[in-house]
């Protein structure tokens, strides 16, 4: 059941292999928003593993927030475009999600 104390929202926040970027056009946001990448050649990403491993680590959002304030948080990977994660407390994805993202 999805209830507001079964949920925790995360955001991404920037790691020492991500970088910011500015977009070029419409086809590069569009790539970034299905892959998650930003390289132009796409043989060059990591694999997820590396990834979780060497990008950005999750901060949770506090839940008394607004969306305006989240929004305005400076630390996105990519400003003005923040990826927002929920995730049901006691699963086996939530358990994986914090074992990946959070060490």
């Amino acid at each position: 059941e999805y209830t507001r104390h079964r949920i925790e929202v995360y955001y991404r926040v920037e790691g020492k292999n991500d970088r910011h970027f500015v977009l070029k056009d419409k086809k590069q946001l569009e790539h970034r928003l299905r892959t998650g990448w930003d390289y132009d050649d796409v043989e060059e990403a990591a694999s997820s593993r590396r990834a979780a491993e060497e990008g950005g680590r999750y901060k949770r959002i506090d839940t008394s927030m607004s969306l305006r304030q989240v929004l305005s948080l400076e630390d996105h990977v990519i400003p003005w475009i923040p990826h927002l994660y929920v995730v049901v407390k006691d699963t086996p994805f939530y358990h994986d999600f914090k074992r990946l993202t959070m060490e």
